[in-house]
């Protein structure tokens, strides 16, 4: 009797918050649709889930902002599919609400069903909240009606970017489509894309340049190269078109990346209407670049016998610029980046100093401390930027934190600091 009356407590509270939240969500569309002929009115009081108040409001919202229906209303069955699967589609691939606004997914939701456009960020998360609600009560039930004991697995995981701790004591999995299926779907539109490009390319009626760049993984360290080709189409208008990305063996050489460029250039066609290649100042790129120009096939397509075909990469150049300013205050700059690394190293000492950021000096601790990439000088003005907003902080924790110490700057340090960061 006791956990009968238990579970029905639980139902109220949740039934409650749902109420409470529809409310706010309300609200916050109505002053986001002031454009709309007819405005709805926003729930006053608390309504149990299920009723028929609460449905008929929900699926006003959901016609309102997600669907138009083409001689069925947004109630139906058909919907009620739509409606679930986009729901259970956000929840189990962990996607933020914001995908349903983006072009590629209302393309397929059109696709998949004609009627259905403008599915907003505030309905899905609706939906999505729907669907929780109404699978709590269900996941209830089941436990209630438990005849046995219950065991918990329970798991962590850190955001990757925010880092913010989250418990998991349960996971959902949906296995409707093999990811051999998803691969030749992919390979399937590679494929037809390709020809397309190849006839863009045949069709660009001037020169084409390229640009190349590599990049490295960040655990198994292998490198790619990607080649863009650019050109002017025959409207004056710009295009731009990846058509190399592979992983290449190491070692390398100017000789053999060479091969690799002259390869994909015949492969699509476009090694006799090669006007320039732009590069970063690597030795590799330079011997690479000698290579082909040699080759006969690129050769003749060139201006000026291949005077103006490596180009520098400008970004590069300033990239180079900055990092041989930057090593003029390296050891305060490593300050920073130790300090920083530091912190963030154990989730409770990174919490602490948030708590200390927010509860003393008021600041918004939505800004996080960032690392850099020293090769990329933007993310070095990035690390000093929130440095310098957490300065205070940056001492008071020294004082009380005796390893913290050794990466604690002195006035005229920071003083260096904040001019780099005007600099940069």
């Amino acid at each position: 009797m006791a956990s009968l009356e238990s579970k029905s407590a639980t139902k109220e509270i949740m039934e409650d918050e749902y109420a409470e939240y529809e409310t706010k969500e309300r609200i916050d569309d109505e002053y986001a649709e002031n454009d709309q002929s007819k405005k709805r009115k926003c729930m006053t009081s608390k309504v149990p889930l299920g009723s028929t108040k609460v449905e008929d409001e929900l699926n006003d919202a959901t016609s309102d902002l997600s669907i138009t229906s083409i001689g069925e209303s947004p109630t139906s069955t058909k919907w009620e599919e739509i409606r679930k699967a986009v729901s259970t589609f956000l929840v189990c691939a962990n996607l933020p609400f914001g995908t349903v606004e983006s072009p590629a997914f209302r393309d397929m939701l059109q696709t998949l069903s004609p009627e259905c456009k403008t599915l907003s960020q505030h309905a899905a998360k609706r939906l999505v909240m729907t669907d929780y609600l109404n699978e709590s009560n269900f996941v209830l039930d089941e436990l209630g009606e438990a005849s046995g004991k219950i065991s918990l697995t329970s798991d962590y995981w850190r955001a990757e970017h925010t880092h913010d701790e989250c418990m998991c004591l349960s996971q959902l999995m949906m296995n409707t489509l093999s990811q051999h299926a998803a691969k030749r779907f992919v390979m399937a539109d590679y494929l037809n894309e390709r020809d397309f490009v190849l006839n863009e390319l045949g069709e660009a009626p001037g020169k084409i340049s390229l640009t190349s760049d590599y990049w490295r993984t960040e655990h198994t360290h292998d490198e790619y190269m990607c080649i863009t080709a650019h050109w002017i189409d025959k409207d004056w208008k710009k295009q731009k078109r990846i058509i190399y990305f592979k992983a290449i063996e190491l070692p390398f050489s100017g000789n053999s990346l060479a091969d690799e460029v002259a390869m994909c250039l015949s492969e699509w066609k476009i090694d006799e209407k090669v006007c320039s290649i732009t590069l970063d100042s690597s030795t590799n790129n330079d011997g690479m670049a000698t290579c082909l120009k040699l080759k006969s096939s690129i050769h003749k397509g060139l201006f000026r016998d291949g005077m103006f075909f490596q180009v520098r990469c400008c970004r590069d150049i300033l990239n180079c610029i900055v990092q041989a300013a930057l090593e003029k205050v390296d050891n305060i700059v490593t300050k920073i980046r130790n300090g920083v690394k530091y912190l963030k190293k154990s989730t409770p000492r990174r919490k602490e100093f948030y708590d200390m950021a927010e509860k003393i000096f008021h600041l918004d601790t939505s800004r996080k401390l960032k690392t850099d990439m020293c090769l990329r000088w933007n993310s070095t003005y990035l690390m000093l930027e929130h440095g310098i907003y957490y300065q205070k902080v940056f001492q008071l924790w020294g004082q009380k934190d005796d390893t913290f110490g050794m990466f604690v700057l002195s006035d005229e340090e920071w003083k260096k600091i904040e001019a780099v960061h005007k600099f940069l």
